[in-house]
């Protein structure tokens, strides 16, 4: 019975082999690395997606109950801006500025008329870049003006207003007409 050829006891692997095998694992690894990379931004995407259309599914209900889209106590505004946070994370390149939480609309009843039914959803958490979700609504409605839950996206500013018909930049929203 022929036996596969051997190395004889004591010796290892050769520094030529290691390079080779290191060499291969760094070729696939390059050649692999940018569609993990994709994969992840996608995913990335999906999660944003699926929180904005939740949080919009969650202010439908709160309508639905209360008769009315949150609008707080800004009297005046022409319109309204409600974060995750507390605060506007930069609107087309405008600094940060305080304004309402949503929190307080959808997860507690802190700013609802008696008619609130909730909590519409447990928590409200950061975007998956670490901002707050941001809802804009018109204190005058007009028409051409909707409501839109918004993630600011990877940029971080805000790009899409009430007027608009589609998301802009990368904004990742949902309008509710």
């Amino acid at each position: 019975m022929p036996h596969a050829a051997r190395r004889p006891s004591g010796e290892g692997i050769t520094f030529v082999e290691i390079l080779i095998v290191l060499a291969v694992i760094i070729s696939l690894a390059g050649i692999l690395a940018p569609f993990v990379a994709d994969e992840l931004d996608r995913a990335t995407m999906r999660e944003a997606t699926a929180e904005v259309q939740s949080i919009a599914d969650a202010l439908k209900r709160f309508v639905a109950d209360t008769g009315t889209f949150p609008t707080g106590e800004l009297g005046g505004a022409v319109f309204r801006w409600l974060a995750s946070d507390g605060v506007i994370p930069g609107i087309r390149g405008d600094d940060g500025e305080p304004c309402d939480r949503l929190d307080l609309y959808l997860v507690k009843s802190d700013r609802a008329n008696g008619k609130w039914k909730g909590p519409y959803l447990p928590a409200i958490e950061a975007d998956p870049w670490g901002r707050a979700y941001m809802v804009y609504v018109a204190a005058y409605p007009r028409d051409d003006e909707g409501v839109w839950v918004i993630s600011a996206g990877e940029d971080g500013l805000i790009e899409t207003l009430g007027h608009d018909a589609l998301a802009k930049g990368d904004d990742i929203a949902v309008r509710i007409d």
